[in-house]
């Protein structure tokens, strides 16, 4: 497996290391296979779309010790540290941040920003909700598999390598509408299943690309755009069906692949004309 080692790190009392997610990350795309990862980028260069992947450290010093001094507070209040003058006059920042002070007239500063649930997770400040999510809700085996695939993705179209799938001359030939239906039907039945268009070209015995023209030619979407509209069908009637006692819409969403709950409301929305949450509790 690739790992990435930055040093001794400290863990969390159930003995995950805090960079567990990248060294997961790139696991997973390791232990994906090389042909699986190049035909993730193969997948990934069919896109007008740019993927970003936020990679959050936890830890750090806190605001008191970097932005916040309060040296005029009592000393068992103030930080250690001394404040120093920044570009922006009256605005000042540790002794030990002197780079960052030059630049600070480039920074917007909020102070507003608060939050009463108790946490250090981030969705209350990103999200104005003020109960968190727990971890494990959105980590579901979809998002996880999602993840992986674009990680790799990323990976290999960032870094240069020799690695190259170019077409072959069946790709065009071997989009036919009977390969299609197959490859709908299979969608269809492992709608649960971590797949991607990989698993979705074995499944049919044609190339990745081939399995990209056949979409496209007939349906005028991608083969994981079309997966997407599945799965947003059957997160659909769950909703239809759930219960707002004891199902979210959060939980409904990752359970199939969707991490990102706003961004589930906003298609859900788009596709269905009200917003998850109206659906649920009608």
């Amino acid at each position: 497996m690739f790992r990435l080692d930055f040093g001794t790190t400290g863990r969390y009392c159930d003995g995950l290391d805090r960079r567990s997610f990248l060294q997961l990350g790139v696991a997973g795309m390791a232990a994906a296979g090389l042909p699986q990862v190049l035909r993730a980028k193969e997948q990934s260069s069919n896109g007008k779309d740019t993927s970003v992947i936020l990679i959050w450290l936890d830890g750090g010093p806190g605001h008191l010790d970097m932005y916040d001094m309060k040296p005029n507070a009592p000393a068992e209040v103030r930080s250690q540290f001394q404040p120093i003058g920044t570009s922006v006059p009256g605005l000042q920042v540790c002794e030990h941040l002197p780079q960052v002070a030059k630049l600070m007239h480039k920074v917007a500063v909020i102070r507003s920003l608060n939050h009463k649930a108790g946490c250090h997770n981030t969705l209350p400040c990103y999200t104005g909700y003020e109960v968190p999510v727990a971890d494990n809700t959105i980590t579901t085996p979809l998002v996880l598999g999602q993840t992986s695939r674009m990680l790799a993705a990323v990976t290999l179209s960032t870094f240069p390598n020799t690695a190259a799938t170019g077409p072959t001359p069946h790709d065009r030939t071997d989009a036919k509408p009977v390969l299609l239906r197959r490859a709908m039907e299979y969608m269809d039945a492992n709608a649960t299943s971590d797949i991607g268009l990989a698993d979705i070209a074995d499944a049919v015995h044609v190339t990745p690309r081939a399995v990209q023209y056949m979409f496209r030619r007939y349906l005028e979407i991608t083969p994981l755009q079309y997966l997407r509209r599945l799965r947003l069908h059957y997160a659909h009637q769950e909703l239809l069906a759930g219960d707002r006692m004891h199902n979210t819409v959060t939980d409904i969403s990752a359970r199939w692949g969707f991490a990102h709950t706003g961004r589930f409301a906003v298609l859900y929305r788009q596709t269905y004309g009200q917003s998850p949450h109206a659906t649920l509790r009608g």
